[in-house]
């Protein structure tokens, strides 16, 4: 400017300023979020930190607690021995009962029992003459105590050792409650039982003690009912067991790593414990345990039913234990998150370049996105790739498995083979169509995890369903004196819009895992239309009598491959998927399944909601009349199974066993089959058979083929302009398979293993056609 000229101001002229106040702005914002992002990552630490302590605590809590649960129920197995010995013998005398019990290391087979013995029931005017007989037998000094008025009596006849267990001779063990609660219930339910917390009379230490008893009837009896056991009673065979012998050594087992109390849940108060592992110490209260006493970082309870009993460990980690878990470094990580977030600000503020910071950090992030993206998808691929090829490996052995076994069990004169030969059959069945199911629950997580499973909408005989599951589990439930029943709260249409398969799939998961885990009682199926939420559903309630759960174990609800009872001796199997299939079919539907009601020992709950959208002209049914006829939706399912097919058919197999399997099913209907080990031989038959004026009427193609493929050899002959039908026999089993395979040309598909029934109507279907 000129000197003396007039100052005009310009906007431009405050752009440093308003510069300097951006950078100041953007570096507080970057340090920010650099502070904000330190905290949550180092939380994020913590809490995977806390997680992998946290299963490693489950684990090493879910050892321990079947280590504990052997050792006080292992004496069931000598007395189980002994009761052997009464079953074999018209009478076993006290020699014989001696010779059993020192023919058995009692310390070392069964630790914490202090020896074995036999209880006779008398009747109260008898006792003086029982006892004139014990002594006349050569027990000079046997007596009959406590002296009351109880009716009738229960009297250690034989205890041994002799030499440890003598004040327990002749006790009536009828005199004290809770011995007498636990024989009496041995009785009744015919099972091992174990008694309350007692003082054993042979145990001058006056720990906690129990017995453990074991019925024993005459000799030939079979009784079924608690009045016939207690006709045919021989006597109660039992096992004086003090806890804290059993539980010797515990300490080492668990490496110092745990720390535990046992308490009976079905006693109140102080006498409720059974087993404190910090030096036995009974006088802590309560309250005192309630607000963590001695506890550790991770806790834990587990209910045991331990002979007819509840027993509840309250398991906590000790100091070994939380040192192995790293719970600090976070702090580490906070700090430094801060110093880098203070030093990132610094050249923010030292740069000043705030445009180009903010364009790099966005041409960054989309990089980073883009990059998780393909990550993402190479790992779902690799996914669908392992599943095809874990599918295609399984099923192909499984072929020959389940087609040989059905051909040992249905062809012959199987009723003239050995029992144990027809047994093994149908082992080897069994476990292979178990094997099956496995991987078609994987299957359908995965597709279901995918997005690819797709919801029908059609008319759903609903009230056909209901029928067919109750005829389908009803023989489970009454092969273990289980009743299963279905009830109707209010009418509901015959039938309703919906997927017809999948609701199926649902209510054959729900009330199986009912009539699976049930072991007495019953299981109800209660259906009812209802309106929540401002819109009409069917809601259907499965309720079952089984063992219940825990908070716990209903926390692994819904989750994949987590089941309630996830003990290496968990009693009953399965993958653990069956839940979360059905919760997300459901969820899939428009519905859902939920736990309503579970409780330990008091059963569970479940209800299966979908919308309820009723079929045009569809009646209402007012009660459930069960059948044993079972129908299905796919006619071609239940279609007769053909006894001749005059057909000339090319198999394209490269597994030699399936090779046989495949022509043994086709030739015994009166086809002619003519092998090929791959794609080039067949389509090199195909030609000649051509040429010759036999075509065949069929192909059946594997897909997976060394030198040319089912897909390859599919294509050139539609190229060709080959009408003939081709069916493909493939091991892959997702929907995208079977659509490749109708895009390569096939006109149906048959997955491995092979189904008999399924291959022959299959062939016949399309030979008819043809």
């Amino acid at each position: 400017q000129p000197p003396n000229s007039p100052v005009h101001w310009s906007p431009f002229m405050s752009a440093p300023k308003r510069d300097r106040r951006g950078v100041v702005v953007l570096s507080g914002v970057v340090l920010l979020i650099g502070v904000i992002l330190s905290i949550l990552v180092a939380a994020w630490v913590r809490e995977t930190n806390l997680a992998e302590g946290r299963l490693l605590f489950e684990r090493r809590t879910d050892r321990l607690t079947t280590e504990i649960h052997r050792r006080a129920t292992i004496a069931r197995y000598g007395l189980n021995g002994a009761r052997g010995l009464y079953l074999a013998s018209d009478k076993v005398s006290r020699e014989d009962f001696r010779a059993y019990v020192d023919s058995r290391d009692l310390p070392t087979e069964f630790p914490g029992a202090i020896g074995f013995g036999f209880i006779e029931r008398i009747a109260r005017s008898d006792v003086g003459a029982y006892e004139a007989a014990q002594r006349a037998s050569g027990v000079t000094d046997f007596t009959v105590h406590p002296v009351g008025t109880w009716d009738p009596c229960f009297i250690v006849k034989y205890v041994e050792p002799m030499d440890t267990n003598r004040a327990a001779l002749g006790l009536d063990a009828g005199a004290e409650t809770r011995r007498r609660a636990a024989i009496e219930h041995a009785v009744y339910t015919d099972e091992p039982t174990m008694s309350a917390r007692l003082e054993l009379v042979q145990d001058e230490s006056r720990l906690a003690g129990f017995l453990y008893l074991v019925p024993v009837y005459k000799k030939g009896s079979n009784p079924q009912t608690p009045e016939e056991r207690w006709e045919q009673l021989e006597g109660i065979l039992y096992a004086p067991i003090v806890i804290e012998r059993a539980l010797s050594g515990i300490a080492q087992f668990s490496e110092g790593m745990l720390k535990f109390n046992i308490y009976d849940d079905q006693l109140d108060g102080e006498s409720n414990l059974l087993f404190d592992f910090d030096n036995h110490d009974t006088t802590i209260t309560g309250l005192a345990r309630q607000l963590g006493y001695g506890a550790g970082q991770f806790q834990a309870s587990r209910g045991l039913l331990v002979g007819s009993r509840v027993w509840i460990l309250n398991i906590t980690s000790s100091k070994r234990f939380d040192a192995t878990v790293d719970l600090h470094s976070y702090w580490l990580i906070a700090i430094g998150g801060m110093v880098m977030s203070m030093l990132l600000a610094s050249v923010v503020w030292a740069f000043g370049h705030s445009h180009i910071r903010a364009l790099q950090l966005a041409v960054n992030m989309t990089r980073d996105l883009a990059e998780a993206k393909d990550l993402a998808d190479a790992a779902n691929q690799s996914k669908s790739e392992f599943l095809a090829n874990m599918s295609h490996e399984i099923r192909t052995p499984l072929t020959a498995i389940l087609g040989y076994a059905g051909i040992l069990r249905d062809e012959g004169d199987i009723e003239k083979a050995p029992p144990k030969r027809v047994e093994a059959v149908n082992t080897i069945l069994s476990g292979g169509e178990h094997l099956l199911q496995i991987i078609n629950d994987i299957l359908d997580l995965s597709k279901i995890e995918a997005g690819k499973v797709t919801i029908e909408t059609i008319d759903t005989p609903i009230y056909q369903i209901l029928v067919d599951i109750e005829g389908l589990m009803r023989p489970r439930a009454i092969g273990k004196g289980v009743k299963l029943s279905t009830e109707f709260k209010t009418p509901i249409p015959e039938e309703i819009i919906g997927d017809p398969t999948r609701i199926r799939q649902v209510l054959m998961n729900l009330v199986g895992n009912a009539v699976k885990f049930t072991d007495r009682g019953a299981v109800r199926v209660l259906v009812a239309a209802e309106e929540r939420f401002g819109r009409q559903v069917l809601v259907v309630d499965i309720e079952d009598s089984g063992p219940g759960m825990t908070a716990e174990q209903i926390e692994l609800l819904f989750r994949p491959f987590s089941q309630a009872d996830g003990s290496v001796t968990r009693k009953h199997g399965g993958t653990g998927l069956g839940l979360t299939i059905s919760h997300r079919l459901a969820r899939n539907m428009g519905g859902d399944v939920v736990l309503t009601r579970s409780a330990p020992g008091r059963g569970s709950s479940f209800a299966f909601v979908i919308p309820l959208v009723q079929s045009r002209d569809a009646k209402l049914v007012e009660t459930f009349v069960p059948t044993d006829r079972i129908t299905s939706f796919d006619s071609d399912d239940y279609a007769e199974v053909p006894t001749r097919i005059p057909a000339r058919i090319l198999v394209a197999e490269d597994n030699p066993v399936n090779q046989k399997l495949i022509k043994f099913h086709l030739a015994k209907i009166g086809a002619e089959v003519t092998l090929a080990e791959n794609g080039r031989v067949a389509m090199e038959k195909f030609l000649a058979a051509v040429q010759s004026d036999t075509p065949f009427h069929l192909l059946l193609t594997d897909m997976q083929m060394p030198e040319v493929d089912g897909y390859t050899l599919a294509r050139m002959l539609r190229d060709r302009g080959e009408s003939i039908p081709i069916i493909a026999i493939t091991a892959h089993a997702m929907a995208e398979d079977r659509q490749k395979c109708i895009d390569a040309g096939c006109n149906d598909y048959v997955t491995k293993p092979i189904d008999r029934a399924t291959l022959l109507k299959t062939c016949s279907r399309w030979f008819d056609r043809a």
